[in-house]
């Protein structure tokens, strides 16, 4: 049969490491329990606070959505063609241009 840590197979890693947390200063020791709670309680109120925003803006939107009042019709005006005031002689000299531009060579 392999062991792989202990010679022992009742002492487990963490027999040995309550056994070190029992052997710690008291006072260590009731440090790291406040910080533990403390972290507990930050987290939960955390939790909440988000919770709780989350719960009110999807109100707020709810609120909104239900008594907005009613949007009226944008009428789109039709697009008139406008006369075109560019010469065919400055369309092919643009035209040229962008031509010589892009092309250096």
């Amino acid at each position: 049969m392999v062991r792989l840590f202990f010679s022992d197979p009742h002492v487990t890693y963490l027999h040995t490491y309550f056994q070190g947390l029992a052997g710690m200063n008291a006072d260590i020791q009731a440090l790291l329990l406040d910080a533990g709670l403390l972290l507990l309680v930050g987290m939960a109120v955390v939790f909440l606070f988000l919770s709780l925003l989350i719960g009110v803006v999807n109100l707020i939107s709810w609120l909104c959505s239900r008594f907005a009042e009613p949007q009226p019709a944008v009428v789109t005006p039709k697009r008139t063609q406008v006369p075109a005031s560019v010469s065919a002689a400055e369309v092919a000299a643009i035209s040229a241009a962008i031509h010589q531009y892009r092309n250096p060579s």
